[in-house]
């Protein structure tokens, strides 16, 4: 965060809780799906250097 100059309008609580807000669906036989994600959280994603999970790759619970 330090490096990207993140630290300056975020502090690490502060990213972890705007990445928290991208909701995952559950439906019982199919795979895990994952709700929209705003340009805000697609940017937070890319300033650290992580590539955005896509529907298709959520983890199981």
């Amino acid at each position: 965060m330090q490096v990207k100059g993140l630290l300056k309008d975020y502090t690490l609580p502060g990213v972890l809780d705007k990445l928290d807000l991208i909701e995952c669906f559950e439906q019982p036989g199919k795979a895990l799906r994952g709700g929209e994600m705003l340009d805000a959280q697609q940017q937070l994603y890319q300033d650290l250097g992580v590539t955005p999970p896509t529907s298709h790759e959520w983890p199981g619970i």
